[in-house]
């Protein structure tokens, strides 16, 4: 293999890079022929999203489109893999799950465990088992064109190098300038318009990131509730730089009130990343509670592991689908009835079926309940989704006991509201690759006097004790005759609003 060809099919400048010297840019729309045989080693670094649908306009998708050898040829990548890696993360679109192999250099390679079964991407961790050095990729080159990422932002090298890759390495812890408080957050390392990596970092830790030297800018955040900052930095290789962001407040929530997305996929089902990944990121968004909507079995695999008594929870979910509809089984312990993915049947498990299992639940004392999820009559959405299960308003009106509805068709729901029907409407993400669209960024905000437990927060979702934001620095209290959303005031003359 003489020459490897990438192409950038989405807005904005990817890079090649060569080993040493200045970056090669791949425009918006155009194919990049590299040749992998002569000069300095290419490398490439695609970016950390794994969902190719999810990655916005500032994050351009890099794509491999194959060789001068056309098909069936092997294009060979390496990865210098630094020491205090406990596994890595690849993420691939467009090639059969036994395309690639993996191994360190001079052993035999091994095919990728990859998951995300039966989706058009696919995710794999690598454990390293503290070792560090060489790490060879090989992937039969597939008729169209691929994607194939390290999310830990390592720079894949289209050619086996003689020596070490120069790192640099960025140390960043995040406070609150007020408390001195350590802070959850995420740290994310941008090189102009290309984002090069995103660390989820948990308060007490630092994040520890290594990446390319030179000029780049670190970027440290905490959801809607705090001001991002920047920081230009040049990195140094073989240094380590240490930064410190004091994260101030955009806006501090009344008393009481609590943080939360209902809807998030792991790799388990169809998202990229895992149950303890999406936990990460839901707490580096500020949230203080997030459920797993895949399986009980999914969340089993350290969905909890980030869990904190009085600060933060994950909790169980599951979503569950047929052609006519979606809907999510909140804090359920056990499976709810349903066919595979893309099975065709001539029946399928239903709402009803799902009521019947959320209530035996809650009569052996366990508090959950049934969510609809993302009902659309809206014309642009069936336009677009000729899918029936987004005109699923149906599932409500035919079932008084489901009462909390994912909003994302506002006039339908409020149709329903002025007609009496008590729902409550959520705004979650249903995110699939939280590098690119975190857990949080339309959330949920729950009155449950502060309290962050299963019972306090179903109750607050079955009561309507709910509203619901994106915009940063906007928070909206609405008391009418003193009454909280989720209440009934009598109409007919002049309220209060407060």
């Amino acid at each position: 293999m003489s020459t490897v060809l990438l192409t950038n099919p989405a807005s904005g400048i990817a890079s090649v890079y060569r080993w040493g010297q200045s970056s090669l840019p791949v425009a918006a729309g155009s194919t990049r022929t590299v040749r992998v045989d002569e000069g300095a080693v290419p490398f490439v670094i695609p970016g950390p999203g794994g969902v190719p649908s999810h990655l916005p306009r500032q994050s351009p998708r890099l794509l491999f489109v194959g060789t001068d050898q056309g098909q069936e040829a092997v294009v060979e990548l390496w990865l210098d893999v630094p020491p205090d890696l406990d596994r890595l993360t690849f993420h691939a679109s467009g090639l059969p799950r036994d395309a690639t192999t993996v191994g360190w250099d001079g052993h035999e390679l091994a095919p990728f465990h990859w998951r995300c079964p039966g989706c058009a991407w696919m995710t794999a961790e690598h454990p390293l088992a503290g070792r560090s050095g060489l790490l060879a990729v090989r992937i039969t080159v597939p008729p169209g064109p691929f994607r194939f990422t390290n999310a830990d932002g390592l720079p894949l090298l289209l050619r086996r190098p003689q020596e070490r890759f120069p790192y640099a390495r960025l140390e960043v812890e995040l406070r609150d300038p007020e408390s001195l408080q350590a802070l959850d957050g995420r740290v994310s390392v941008w090189r102009g318009e290309e984002l090069l990596v995103v660390h989820d970092v948990l308060a007490g830790e630092r994040a520890q990131i290594t990446t390319l030297a030179g000029a780049a800018t670190v970027r440290a955040e905490r959801g809607i509730e705090y001001m991002a900052e920047t920081s230009g930095v040049r990195l140094t290789a073989g240094a380590v730089r240490r930064l410190d962001f004091p994260l101030h407040r955009r806006l501090r929530p009344e008393e009481g009130w609590i943080w939360g997305d209902q809807h998030t996929h792991c790799y388990h089902n169809d998202g990229a990343h895992s149950p303890r990944a999406i936990a990460r990121a839901a707490r580096g968004q500020g949230l203080q509670y997030v459920f797993v909507s895949d399986s009980p079995a999914a969340f089993a695999d350290g969905a909890a592991s980030c869990d904190q008594t009085g600060h933060f929870l994950a909790m169980p979910g599951q979503e569950v689908d047929t052609p006519f509809c979606h809907c999510s089984g909140l804090n359920v312990l056990g499976e709810l009835p349903h066919l595979p993915f893309g099975t065709r049947a001539d029946r399928y498990p239903g709402p009803g079926q799902w009521l019947e299992t959320t209530k035996r639940q809650r009569d052996a004392n366990r508090p959950c309940l049934l969510q609809l999820n993302h009902p659309s009559h809206r014309a642009e959405v069936m336009e677009r989704w000729p899918l029936g299960y987004f005109r699923s308003w149906w599932v409500a009106d035919e079932h008084p006991e489901v009462t909390v509805v994912e909003n994302f068709d506002f006039p339908s729901w409020f149709d329903r509201l002025s007609r009496g029907r008590h729902l409550t409407g959520v705004w979650n993400t249903d995110t699939h690759d939280v590098a690119h669209y975190p857990p949080g960024s339309c959330r949920v905000g729950l009155f449950t006097h502060g309290r962050i437990t299963p019972p306090a927060i179903i109750d607050a979702l079955r009561r309507g004790r709910v509203f619901c934001t994106r915009a940063p620095g906007a928070l909206l209290y609405l008391e009418i005759e003193g009454k909280m959303p989720g209440d009934t005031v009598r109409g007919g003359g002049r309220l209060e609003a407060e």
